[in-house]
């Protein structure tokens, strides 16, 4: 038999909604705070805008780093946050430039 006092006062899945929101906020603003300095994207350095918005940039432990659009996290993500394989990409990027000079 279940605990009725327990599902009682279970949160609603809207309440955690609405926690999860107001968190995702607070960590929004202080990374902007922390990054005053700087309006837009850590990787691109375009302006933050409606059609360019910033996104929470988190390590695997879920810690901020910092704000980056959509693009940006998504080419960082891609690449597993390792630097070698950043490296191994800039590396080939610059090798076709410079063939085609």
């Amino acid at each position: 038999m279940s605990d009725p006092f327990a599902v009682a006062h279970r949160p609603s899945t809207s309440a955690l909604v609405s926690y999860n929101n107001r968190r995702n906020q607070t960590q929004r603003r202080d990374a902007l705070e922390s990054r005053h300095h700087y309006s837009g994207a850590a990787a691109c350095r375009l302006p933050f805008a409606a059609d360019h918005p910033a996104r929470i940039d988190r390590t695997a432990d879920g810690v901020v780093r910092g704000l980056l659009c959509p693009r940006c996290r998504v080419g960082i993500s891609t690449f597993r946050d390792d630097l070698d394989n950043l490296r191994a990409a800039v590396a080939y990027l610059t090798s076709c430039r410079l063939e085609q000079l």
